[in-house]
């Protein structure tokens, strides 16, 4: 399986609820597991004493393993009601279903091994972040090379980390997770006085680890064994961590603005919301009844990993903040999904996890309560979504200020705080972001009554959801570049439902709103450039989320507040740059400005 995208998982034999390596012949904890995370780990890095300063407490990780390290921690953070944000990667996960099967069996004694089995990742590369213990835990995990995730901490998170737990298999076993280089990496994200500690006591290791700017002890570990590592970080004359702002300023209350000022409230940060109408959830955020789906791509593209990523963050963020998938999705062959196309999907992702799984004829006939042609793709995660609802979820917090009736044109650029535009297509309204290609698209939902209501949503040709009655359901959604009449677009809605179940179909009501879209159909998120492709400071954008903006606005929120307030973002370089305006720039000048952009 393994390739740019997916990856293999580890290799292991489990016997009870302990993991053994078939690849590295060693085991993953000894009998005493959960003590020796305390003695080898936790203690000697002083954990317990940190949670006494305020603030988030930042602990890296070498090898998550079976997330023990990570579950015993995050327990003492719960019992001292102190934040936790742990950072881990590893090469070779765990299975989902051996993570599971592991986590059931140690969840009575570590309850977050219950909810963390919920929130695993699939066996996709790159950044899977998952927010835990209602908001107090925070987990960012890495699937790939040590190598990679530490660069990419290295550009973006600064000096942050307080600690870091090496905890890969044996030196003599597992080279590359201990090599020179990789402790100067580590070195290079650490804050002052930052601790480090480790199970093996190998000479090659405390010289590493001494020459990365760490002054290293030995730790007794008798009778356990003979001794550990630990140590403080020593490096002087180093840049500390950038700090966050303490206000942000947010244009737009739809979707895209409640989502990153959410994600920026729950960092602290006092927002205010500025919506030009008299309501939150304007534009296509206005829409009832909306669908979440990825509309996943297999072609090993930046904008696959760009769905993938933001679908799986997505369908987590809902299930934190309550929204449970209830019907779940299924995906069947329409328009350009071919049978073959989704039969890929199947093959591609299939192996990393139970998140999508491919069902024959009759399993998604039983899934639907509708005849159906053709296999099909179940997606357990994806469900129907009532947008205003969401919204006002999204923007109540306490640290959210929303101040409708303020028009675009009545906004002044602060100067000492972030501005984030998140207004649709107004977003290029400013001197700034002039040069955005953005444009809108008119759409069309319509609620049926039907003589055989859907049992699950269907994505194919638009999708179909379940209403909030039991004889309704909402389908949709047309895309028109120009409006259509209401009647129009009516029936091109009735004939998106399967050809079985179109008779006795009548539209009840209709709701129609525009989606902004960029001129490559992909969003607009992050900084805001200059002709000089300097950034400009304090604008950010979060716009053209087009016809996934249920997918992509969480997860695009997410990396923006991380982005503001000098954390890392949950997305590698390719996603980074497939959404970044500075793409507008760069073709602009070769090829001119195009929706009316200007310079």
């Amino acid at each position: 399986m393994a390739d740019s995208e997916c990856i293999d998982p580890a290799r292991v034999r489990v016997e009870g609820d302990s993991p053994y390596s078939l690849d590295y012949q060693d085991i993953y904890h000894s009998a005493d597991a959960e003590r020796e995370v305390e003695r080898v780990f936790i203690d000697p890095c002083g954990l317990t004493e940190a949670m006494r300063q305020p603030g988030t407490l930042w602990v890296g990780e070498l090898g998550f393993g079976s997330g023990l390290n990570f579950a015993v921690l995050a327990a003492l953070c719960m019992q001292h009601n102190h934040p936790l944000h742990l950072v881990s990667c590893d090469a070779a996960p765990l299975h989902p279903q051996t993570f599971a099967d592991i986590a059931q069996k140690r969840s009575k004694r570590l309850p977050i091994y219950a909810e963390l089995a919920q929130a695993y990742p699939p066996l996709i590369q790159g950044w899977h972040r998952r927010h835990l213990a209602g908001g107090l835990i925070t987990l960012s995990l890495y699937w790939g090379d040590a190598q990679s995730a530490l660069a990419h901490l290295s550009t973006h998170a600064g000096r942050r980390f307080h600690a870091w737990f090496l905890d890969g298999f044996a030196p003599d076993r597992n080279t590359g997770m201990w090599a020179p280089e990789l402790m100067t990496k580590l070195g290079a994200v650490c804050a002052p006085n930052a601790t480090v500690a480790t199970f093996t006591s190998a000479g090659r290791v405390r010289r590493a680890l001494d020459a990365a700017g760490f002054a290293m002890r030995r730790v007794d570990q008798r009778p356990h064994k003979r001794e550990s590592l630990a140590g403080i970080y020593r490096a002087t004359g180093q840049a500390p961590a950038r700090q966050g702002p303490r206000q942000a300023t947010v244009v737009g209350a739809g979707l895209a603005g409640a989502c990153v000022a959410r994600a920026l409230a729950e960092r602290a940060v006092a927002v205010q919301v500025l919506e030009a109408g008299d309501a939150a959830a304007g534009g296509a955020s206005s829409i009832p009844l909306s669908m979440l789906h990825g509309r996943l791509l297999a072609d090993g593209s930046s904008e696959a990993r760009l769905r993938c990523h933001a679908y799986l963050y997505s369908s987590h963020r809902l299930r934190t903040l309550g929204i449970l998938p209830d019907t779940g999705a299924l995906q069947v062959p329409a328009g350009n999904m071919t049978p073959q196309r989704l039969r890929d999907l199947a093959e591609h992702y299939g192996p990393t996890g139970s998140w999508l799984q491919p069902l024959d004829r009759l399993e998604g006939q039983q899934r639907m309560g509708w005849a159906l042609e053709h296999d099909s793709l179940w997606f357990p995660d994806s469900q129907g979504l009532d947008m205003p609802s969401l919204c006002k979820r999204l923007l109540d917090h306490p640290g959210i200020e929303l101040i409708p009736n303020t028009p675009v044109d009545a906004i002044a650029t602060p100067t000492d705080h972030p501005l984030i535009l998140a207004a649709a297509s107004a977003s290029s309204h400013f001197p700034a972001t002039r040069y955005l290609e953005l444009s809108d698209v008119h759409g069309q939902v319509n609620m049926v009554t039907m003589e055989t209501p859907p049992l699950a949503s269907l994505l194919g040709n638009g999708y179909v959801t379940p209403g909030q009655t039991h004889w309704t359901a909402a389908v949709g959604s047309t895309y028109e570049y120009t409006p259509w009449d209401a009647s129009r677009a009516t029936e091109a809605n009735l004939q998106r439902l399967p050809e079985s179940q179109r008779a006795g179909a009548q539209s009840i009501g209709h709701a129609r709103a525009t989606r902004c879209v960029s001129s490559d159909r992909l969003p607009v998120v992050g900084d805001v450039y200059d002709q000089n492709h300097v950034c400009v400071a304090n604008v950010h954008v979060l716009t053209a989320l087009g016809s996934m903006g249920n997918v992509y606005s969480h997860y695009a929120g997410e990396v923006l507040a991380s982005q503001i307030c000098g954390e890392f973002p949950p997305a590698d370089e390719s996603i980074s740059e497939a959404w970044s305006s500075l793409r507008f720039r760069r073709r602009q000048a070769r090829r001119g400005y195009r929706l009316g952009a200007q310079p």
